[in-house]
């Protein structure tokens, strides 16, 4: 049988883009159907009698008149050429008075409707959204100089973590990752971080627990799976250490707060240095300035600051210094009758040196200093005493150190202490008045950790050697100490010309005898 060649070549006879002829429709006046939802749209309708009351006269424009008009607009069938008339109908000029153009505005199709739908946000999605954020964990700067005066309520994020990570554990936490589309899209997400939360990402910490930093290279250094895993063990091992001190501070504080409590708790720390002056100009970045060391001692018990500073010529940061300030504290600012003392000092707990209060009395000064410009160390201690209104800091400005590191090499004896494993230091009162005094030494902050006694002092000194025991606070003789090198000299004495003239004298006293130092004098 033969097939005719009309059926044989028989093809589905386009029509054109639905789409396109969906757009020519529209733009013509004439109905068409959406593409998607195929929904009807009918035409645009001719214009009838202008209702327009201006004093432009649009009423004398006959009906056929506009709708002429209307039809020759609609043979336009495209976007651009519509455009192109419209723009040749408009002549620029300034405006002297706002008129109305109801002809041109009523009459024309010229509405565009372009851009889309934007998707519906569900306010449940926000809420949980918000919710989620909020149970991120966060800090206020350790130092806080860097908040900002227009934010001072910032919180400072781990500098492990940024926006995709917290976008995809919050779809992980909802089980939205499988979805090609989540209801939340990583904008949404953005805009509420920003807009919702007063957060930002830490910058990597750089005082950090050299035993962590220690464990962190091994484990990701390690190709051997097995060394991996004992490394990771140690160093988890070491953080539930940490966690214990933690947990063992916060406990002596709240004991040490009750009303028949018996214990002080005090806890200390040098705060970051401070550099003097602070000028403006550019070249104060690159210059080496003057020094001043701040010990901030926290009393648990009265919640109460004291911060004892000095200055880089009176002193350094070493055990002299430290035990010091110490002694003063105790023998002058310490009025308690309560007989049992812990000190808190400087360790690793929980990667962050600084304990709680402390951090909070330094952020305190931090933010005192915001803005502020400060020549000489009066300027400093000045801030310093005004840095909080409620409970302000006692302030001592400390000149002369006790020399305690010539009394340790007089009755110590620490080669059995092993003071760098020690954790906790216990002395009792009890063991001053035996023959032979000991301390006890633990290497754990667990309760049920064993301890040991160990005999610390030289063969005959005992209670009766430290009654008699005097000791006084003497002034660091500049002759003694290094002189400062050349070029320090050179670019603190450049700074002098942009101080105020009451403060460079300062300035030129100190470069004088360093001066007269690097010179042998």
């Amino acid at each position: 049988m033969e097939i005719s060649e009309d059926i044989r070549a028989k093809k589905r006879k386009r029509t054109g883009n639905v789409r396109v002829n969906a757009q020519l429709n529209k733009k013509s006046g004439n109905p068409y159907l959406t593409s998607q939802s195929k929904k009807y749209v009918p035409g645009k309708a001719a214009p009838g009698e202008a209702k327009c009351n201006c004093r432009f006269a649009c009423t004398s424009v006959t009906v056929g008149a506009r709708q002429k008009m209307f039809g020759d607009f609609c043979k336009m069938k495209h976007y651009n050429e519509q455009q192109s008339f419209l723009r040749g109908c408009i002549k620029t000029a300034l405006i002297n008075r706002r008129r109305h153009g109801m002809t041109l505005l009523g009459d024309l199709p010229v509405s565009d409707k372009r851009g889309g739908k934007r998707p519906q946000r569900n306010q449940a999605w926000k809420e949980k959204i918000v919710e989620f954020i909020a149970s991120i964990p966060c800090r206020e700067s350790h130092y806080g100089r860097e908040k900002r005066e227009k934010h001072p309520n910032k919180r400072y994020l781990s500098s492990d973590l940024n926006v995709t990570k917290l976008y995809t554990a919050f779809l992980e936490k909802h089980e939205l990752a499988v979805l090609d589309k989540p209801p939340v899209s990583r904008q949404w997400f953005n805009e509420i971080f920003k807009k919702e939360f007063c957060l930002v990402f830490a910058p990597p910490r750089v005082d950090t627990c050299s035993t962590c930093d220690g464990y962190n290279i091994s484990i990701s250094t390690s190709k051997n799976p097995n060394d991996r895993r004992m490394e990771e063990l140690k160093r988890d091992i070491h953080h539930r250490k940490a966690k214990a001190t933690q947990t063992l501070m916060a406990k002596t504080v709240k004991d040490s707060q009750e009303p028949n409590s018996d214990t002080c708790v005090i806890s200390y720390d040098l705060q970051q240095q401070s550099y003097i002056p602070t000028l403006t100009h550019t070249q104060m970045y690159y210059s080496t300035q003057y020094t001043c060391i701040n010990l901030g001692i926290h009393l648990e018990d009265e919640a109460k600051g004291f911060m004892y500073m000095w200055e880089e010529l009176a002193g350094k940061r070493g055990c002299n210094e430290i035990g010091s300030c110490l002694y003063t504290f105790i023998t002058t600012e310490l009025q308690s009758e309560k007989r049992k003392l812990i000190f808190w000092s400087d360790n690793c707990a929980g990667q962050n040196k600084n304990q709680g209060m402390l951090a909070i009395d330094f952020g305190c000064i931090e933010r005192a200093k915001k803005g502020l410009k400060f020549e000489v160390p009066m300027d400093v201690i000045r801030i310093m005493a005004t840095a909080r209104k409620h409970k302000p800091f006692v302030i001592t400005h400390t000149k002369k150190f006790f020399n305690w590191m010539q009394v340790a090499q007089c009755a110590l004896m620490t080669k059995h202490l092993g003071i760098s494993q020690a954790a906790i230091i216990k002395i009792d009162k009890k063991n001053l008045d035996q023959v032979e005094i000991k301390v006890e030494i633990k290497t754990s902050y667990c309760e049920v950790a064993p301890s040991k006694t160990v005999k610390v002092f030289k063969q005959g000194v005992n209670q009766q050697y430290f009654k008699t025991l005097i000791v006084e606070p003497t002034e660091q003789d500049i002759r003694n100490m290094k002189p400062w090198k050349k070029n320090k000299i050179k670019q603190i004495k450049d700074m002098i010309p942009y101080l105020s003239e009451q403060n460079q004298d300062f300035y030129k006293t100190i470069i004088t005898k360093q001066e007269a130092l690097s010179h042998g004098l």
